[in-house]
């Protein structure tokens, strides 16, 4: 039995949660003029290299995705080739297979989603 508990506990050490840090949260206006899909972006780094990108809607619904970050590039390694960069001027950049999208700019401290405009 004892063998069994050092196992669980030594199981239980190497799977505890990596240190996080939320790198920002952006405002993204993904299309002029429809305010319902305004977005926060929150973008999360670990130290065990599982980066997740959150982005919250108006209506409260939310979508993460686990990033692998590739020297400047958080991936998402999906079909479309979208990944995200920090740009110099604190804008986020969102990117796919065929380049540049658009950027998403520092929310205001508090900000929700839908207060981006």
């Amino acid at each position: 039995m004892k063998k069994t508990a050092a196992a669980l506990l030594t199981s239980a050490l190497l799977s505890s949660p990596a240190m996080a840090e939320e790198v920002g949260v952006w405002c993204d206006v993904m299309v002029p003029g429809m305010t319902s899909l305004d977005a926060l972006v929150t973008l999360v780094a670990s130290d065990n290299d599982k980066h997740t990108i959150t982005i919250a809607f108006q209506d409260g619904s939310k979508n993460t995705t686990v990033l692998t970050k590739r020297g400047s590039r958080y991936a998402t390694d999906n079909r479309f080739g979208e990944y995200y960069t920090l740009r110099n001027d604190g804008q986020l950049g969102i990117y796919d297979s065929e380049g540049f999208v658009r950027a998403a700019r520092p929310a205001r401290a508090g900000a929700k989603p839908g207060a981006c405009r």
